[in-house]
Parts: C-alpha cells; structure tokens; sequence
C-alpha cells in the first residue's frame, strides 16, 4: 500500500501546512499549482489542497508563501532584467530603422541574459 498522503483521508490540516512549507524551502522559489499534481510520500495533491484551503491561492495565502497563480514562472523576469531587455530590443529594432516595436521581436531577438 503506498504511503502517500494523496490517498489519504485523514491527512490533518497541520500536516498539510508541514508538507506546502517542505516543499517551498525544497524548490526555493515562489509555489506554482502544478508543483502539487504529481505527489509522492512527502507531498500533497491539488484535491488535498482544495479540501483544506479551497484553492491554491487561498493556501498561499493563508500560509503567507508566495506563489504564481498564472503559471508564468517560466516568464518571471526581474524588474532590471526587463528594463536591460527593452532597452535590448529597443537598439535591436532602432539599428533596423524602425520606430515600432512589436512581440515578435522580443521572440525573435537574441537577448544574451535570455529569460
């Protein structure tokens, strides 16, 4: 029989909270629903998460961890790190003669510090 609390019932609310702050201080970055889909004995499933909290963003919430509820990690870019890419594309698309700047060219451009 497997160990998980995915199939469990009778997980406890305490028990829940342990495991959501385990897996923040594992990943070392802001939680993202998907981290729970694939549970194993030390995690929790999204259904877990919905019987306690109600939702994702709510657990986040009321356990004060940061989270991305859009799933746009991936996209996650710092403030600098936006500024020094615009300015990036900005010469890019300027160098071409062209005063618009359009998505695609932040798509096609060669950014070094790429995000």
């Amino acid at each position: 029989m497997m160990n998980s609390y995915y199939l469990s019932r009778d997980i406890t609310v305490e028990n829940a909270k342990q495991i959501v702050y385990d897996k923040y201080k594992q990943l070392g970055r802001p939680l993202v629903s998907s981290d729970f889909i694939y549970t194993d004995s030390n995690s929790i499933s999204q259904s877990v998460i919905k019987k306690i909290w109600g939702s994702f963003k709510n657990m986040c919430i009321q356990l004060q961890i940061p989270y991305v509820y859009n799933e746009t990690l991936k996209y996650n870019v710092y403030k600098n790190s936006r500024k020094e890419i615009v300015k990036y594309v900005c010469d890019s698309v300027k160098s071409t003669g062209r005063d618009i700047i359009t998505t695609r060219d932040f798509d096609n451009a060669d950014i070094p510090y790429k995000y």
